[in-house]
């Protein structure tokens, strides 16, 4: 087995998009969130997005104008922002507050440069907020097992896209990634965008450990001091058991949030069943 560690952790690392696409995933997201809250509870539904605004009120002095025009086309297929337009301008305003980049919507197809942790922050607190408004509407205890089941509805739509993939992978007879090829590719990703410092084991080319010492969803989550929700929100849609629905399998025993480290077992259950996890002391002496 080979071990190699990397330093990457880099707030300031810079990510390039488009503002037109970066304010589009946070519609998206919003507008899902609330379908699945919808689905689960119609009746709290109103309240959770009064919730959920009231979280994110303390945007509501960014400065800058917002057109509502400027972002009818990115709000279009998403009915929860179209018809309210209090939630689309707050979504907006959070959207700038977080990146930290003037407001200005005259081009939606700039390009911007945003810093690694800004983009991070705005897009783990938008989750958990979201979480937090749960909370609010029936409590912090069964807040928990609220956004259990958003996260269930979450993976039970991302099952459905990947199976739809491979069914598509599997007309053209194209093979996917092995689990060492998709470590590799993941790895010139967090580099470049500074997500982190990791160990990593390469047991085989089916099963790999990671050790996380470092990163940055903790990062821009942990001055929250609301370790049950910051993990809720961000990590526990890889523990949840409707994960591991595709060939490629996560297994942890804890995370950054209430751990000095988190470990993290892949493997190709195509190829090893069910392998042990290992031990914390092991994963730790890395």
């Amino acid at each position: 087995m080979k071990a190699k560690s990397w330093r990457a952790y880099n707030p300031d690392a810079i990510i390039k998009t488009k503002l037109g696409e970066r304010l589009l995933t946070s519609y998206k997201k919003t507008n899902t969130i609330l379908d699945y809250v919808k689905e689960i509870n119609e009746d709290i539904f109103d309240d959770f997005v009064n919730a959920f605004q009231n979280r994110i009120d303390f945007v509501r002095g960014t400065e800058g104008t917002i057109d509502l025009e400027s972002v009818s086309e990115l709000t279009k297929d998403f009915d929860h922002l179209k018809n309210n337009e209090g939630l689309t301008i707050r979504v907006t305003q959070y959207v700038f507050y977080h990146l930290k980049i003037p407001m200005e919507l005259e081009r939606l197809d700039k390009e911007i440069e945003v810093a690694s942790f800004n983009d991070a922050c705005e897009n783990e607190r938008l989750m958990y907020y979201l979480a937090k408004a749960g909370a609010d509407v029936v409590g912090d205890e069964e807040g928990i097992e609220f956004w259990k089941k958003v996260v269930a509805l979450r993976l039970r739509d991302d099952r459905i896209e990947y199976e739809s993939m491979i069914k598509e992978r599997e007309k053209t007879g194209v093979k996917g990634p092995t689990m060492f090829e998709i470590s590799e590719r993941s790895i010139k990703r967090w580099t470049e965008i500074g997500l982190g410092d990791f160990t990593r084991i390469f047991m085989d080319d089916h099963k790999i450990l990671y050790r996380f010492d470092k990163c940055v969803t903790h990062e821009v989550l942990k001055d929250l001091n609301d370790p049950d929700y910051a993990y809720i929100s961000s990590c526990y849609i890889g523990d949840a058991p409707e994960f591991n629905f595709s060939n490629k399998y996560l297994r942890r025993t804890q995370t950054l949030h209430t751990a000095p480290f988190c470990d993290e077992l892949y493997w190709d259950r195509r190829v090893h069943n069910d392998p042990e996890q290992p031990s914390l002391d092991y994963t730790k002496n890395l």
